[in-house]
């Protein structure tokens, strides 16, 4: 109920906010409810949300997380705020490819992924910079609206391990554990 009010609350002050530029007139206090309303729904929205079932490994304050089994890097891996790295190094692998979700609201991240095994990542990130260092392979991207960017170790084998990163800002490097 709570976040229905504060969608209702929002999309009145955008009607308003319209309505006072057709006036020729600024949104005054309507932009800072516009603001502090949509600020507000994300929070409220995560505790509010009874349907969801968290799986993996969840932290608000963003850390570092040593994955050792198949199970725990298929879960994957959800962080919230701050600088945090994410060892695969040490998961087993085997001829079929392992997806592990990684995802980060914000900060710093890096994946560290295991030495001599077939990699490939997605990353989707609204805002910062990606940095894939695979071996003799190195890409850096960069901006605002990144969206989905895809990298792979350019060995030709199928990927044993592929990590899936979903970030909004911030930095993103996904290193071997070799280097």
């Amino acid at each position: 109920m709570l976040l229905t009010t504060i969608g209702i609350a929002v999309v009145l002050s955008g009607i308003g906010i319209i309505v006072s530029g057709l006036r020729g007139r600024t949104s005054g206090s309507l932009g800072a409810l516009a603001v502090l309303g949509v600020l507000a729904a994300g929070p409220v929205g995560v505790a509010t949300h009874s349907g969801w079932t968290p799986q993996g490994v969840h932290r608000w304050e963003a850390s570092s997380v040593t994955l050792t089994t198949r199970t725990d890097a298929a879960n994957g891996v959800n962080l919230g705020l701050g600088d945090a790295t994410v060892d695969l190094s040490a998961v087993p692998l085997d001829s079929s490819t392992l997806d592990v979700p990684v995802s980060i609201g914000a900060g710093s991240l890096t994946v560290v992924l295991p030495e001599d095994a077939a990699v490939s990542a997605t990353v989707r990130m609204g805002a910062g910079e990606v940095r894939w260092q695979v071996d003799d392979a190195s890409e850096t991207r960069s901006g605002v609206g990144l969206g989905e960017a895809s990298f792979d170790d350019g060995s030709g084998r199928t990927p044993q391990l592929h990590v899936d990163v979903s970030a909004g800002a911030g930095d993103v490097t996904i290193v071997r554990e070799d280097s």
